[in-house]
């Protein structure tokens, strides 16, 4: 891995498994090279916000007006799994990537839809760039 530290490389290889499980016909998410796809992004140039704005004042805007934080995708990310498994770990024992599929999939509903408070970022924003 080039960026992410193996406690984020198993969040994203449970996260796409539950989001793009094996069949009989096609590959899982992890399979397909989803983990390393994303690990390649945020060491480079996106990861890094090389074409962002990065000067503020950053205020909460509407929807429409795009992404308004000043942290790089790599810190979002980062950030938010530490989050998230310190969620998972309060109301479950465990982190996210040593839940059961089932229970996996209820918390990235409840990211999707917001459900979830994070700190850092907004949940559905996480999910949204996860996605």
């Amino acid at each position: 891995m080039l960026t992410l530290t193996a406690t984020e490389a198993a969040f994203f290889g449970s996260a796409y498994d539950t989001i793009i499980p094996a069949d009989p016909l096609s590959p899982s998410g992890t399979d397909c090279g989803c983990v390393v796809y994303i690990d390649r992004q945020l060491a480079g140039a996106w990861g890094n916000g090389a074409r962002m704005y990065r000067n503020g004042p950053f205020l909460q805007g509407k929807a429409e007006y795009g992404y308004q934080l000043p942290l790089t995708p790599r810190e979002i990310y980062r950030a938010a799994i530490r989050e998230i498994d310190l969620h998972c770990q309060a109301q479950h024992g465990r982190a996210f990537h040593a839940l059961p599929s089932d229970r996996q999939d209820d918390i990235l509903r409840a990211l999707e839809s917001g459900a979830v408070v994070l700190e850092t970022a907004p949940a559905a924003l996480f999910f949204g760039l996860l996605w």
